[in-house]
């Protein structure tokens, strides 16, 4: 499979990280009142608290993809409509404001719709186990830390939340979460599989929509292959009511329903 086949395949489970993961850390208390040291029970609290004032999301988003050596493999630029919790639609528009290519996530079914060829690839998520990010990703997101132990540190102005699992022999670490204590914005956070740090998701900037802390850079990296995603979202707007049917399933006429197993994208 092409690189750039790869790329288009790790879009919904991209996108839904965006949009859902850290869509915001409001702060849950003034950040008078935020003490020096906050305890694990708190920095749950607020992190699962976590972008419940967001309803939907919409904007311009830029996707590039790098190898591991730090060479860029592909950039696409497109409109981003989610749904929460778990709705997404990315359109690629390409010359001429041409539509190339749109992947829509509604629940656990996704749709890679090809419109100059008149074709769409369906199937279930999970079916996507190609490219640099898994679709395991999407259960990350938007989701109280990963537990059901908690410990936290403080190194400065920013803590770090650790979320443990209890197992018969031993203890896991299955997720690390940095974040801001004045601002309650996370700046990293780790998902782990037996020890082993498998992605990690880095906010680099944040812009405040509507009193929501939305992350408009951010970086993502596979922790295995070295791979990486740049995503950079603009001109967002948040609530503003986006319906069912943008989020549709249903493949019409006269589109051609093929396995998503199947979908290779072609030569433009």
């Amino acid at each position: 499979m092409s690189r750039p086949t790869r790329f288009l395949l790790s879009l919904p489970a991209a996108l839904v990280i965006l949009f859902l993961a850290s869509c915001a850390l409001p702060a849950v208390k003034p950040t008078t009142l935020i003490p020096p040291f906050i305890d694990a029970r708190e920095a749950v609290a607020a992190l699962t608290d976590s972008g419940s004032t967001i309803n939907d999301i919409r904007g311009t988003v830029t996707l590039q993809t790098f190898d591991e050596n730090g060479t860029s493999i592909n950039s696409v630029t497109g409109y981003m409509a989610f749904r929460y919790p778990d709705r997404v639609r990315f359109t690629y528009i390409g010359p001429f404001g041409i539509v190339l290519f749109e992947a829509l996530v509604n629940e656990t079914t996704t749709i890679l719709f090809l419109p100059q060829q008149l074709t769409a690839y369906k199937g279930k998520t999970d079916t996507i186990q190609r490219g640099p990010f898994s679709p395991k990703l999407m259960g990350i997101p938007f989701r109280k830390p990963a537990g059901p132990i908690f410990v936290i540190e403080h190194d400065g102005p920013e803590s770090i939340l650790y979320s443990i699992s209890s197992q018969a022999d031993r203890y896991s670490l299955v997720e690390k979460i940095i974040f801001d204590r004045s601002t309650m914005r996370p700046t990293i956070r780790e998902d782990y599989e037996n020890g082993r740090a498998r992605y990690r998701i880095t906010y680099l900037t944040y812009k405040v929509i509507e009193g929501i802390s939305v992350p408009t850079d951010i970086a993502i990296e596979d922790m295995a292959s070295g791979t990486r995603m740049a995503i950079t979202m603009r001109d967002c707007k948040v609530n503003t009511g986006i319906t069912d049917e943008v989020f549709d399933t249903a493949v019409q006429p006269p589109y051609v329903e093929k396995p998503l197993d199947s979908f290779v994208l072609p030569d433009y």
